[in-house]
């Protein structure tokens, strides 16, 4: 007989569509659980059961952690690595600044933008480092077309407009630098190609020979 697993079988329920928020951190059942950073702006589902949660996006788990305490409301469980880089590294509004004005003028723009639209200047602190955090993930280059085509969109980005758009361009970039290497360099097809295509033409022609001498069938 098979041992005992070391922790016993539970069962477990699911509730479904909680928005990561842009401090990577989802809210269910009075309290926050942390997610990747790059899921920031969209719907992942929580599997739980008495002591754990489970998060999941498309059928995937991304992240674990023990529930909090029934009597601990608004508690959070943050798992470091889950946060955008500037969280990580407690970074300050100049600082912040100054990592925007160095990728460019249009990421320095939107950035400057949320500083200068609230009254507290630190409020912005959490959105403005999840939104840099895409520069991480993509190149500055692609980050900046996103933000300039965010910017004639809304006057106040969110980072999920940002993050899309900086995923379509780069898939259009990467689309075309496959198109230019297939056209500077050809598709090299080894010898298994050629002999398959071989057999097919061969296949035909037996085919076409038996219908010519009134043979439908093999």
């Amino acid at each position: 007989m098979r041992a005992l697993p070391l922790i016993p079988c539970e069962a477990c329920e699911w509730s479904y569509g909680h928005k990561a928020g842009s401090n990577s951190h989802i809210w269910w059942n009075k309290g926050r659980y942390s997610v990747p950073y790059r899921y920031i702006g969209y719907k992942v589902d929580v599997k739980f059961s008495s002591h754990l949660v489970f998060i999941y996006y498309n059928r995937t788990e991304i992240g674990r952690d023990q529930i909090l305490p029934g009597h601990m409301a608004n508690g959070m469980r943050t798992e470091p690595a889950h946060l955008p880089f500037p969280l990580r590294e407690n970074l300050s509004v100049d600082a912040l600044r100054d990592r925007a004005m160095e990728t460019g003028p249009k990421t320095f723009e939107v950035i400057r933008r949320m500083f200068d639209g609230t009254k507290v200047k630190e409020q912005p602190l959490q959105a403005a480092g999840a939104i840099l955090s895409i520069v991480d993930i993509y190149t500055p280059e692609v980050f900046e077309k996103a933000c300039d085509k965010a910017l004639g969109q809304y006057h106040m980005p969110y980072c999920k407009t940002i993050y899309s758009h900086a995923r379509s361009i780069n898939s259009a970039k990467e689309l075309t630098e496959f198109k230019e290497s297939n056209q500077k360099f050809g598709i090299v097809r080894g010898a298994d190609y050629y002999k398959k295509g071989m057999l097919t033409l061969n296949v035909r022609r037996r085919n076409a020979g038996r219908f010519h001498h009134g043979q439908a069938h093999p």
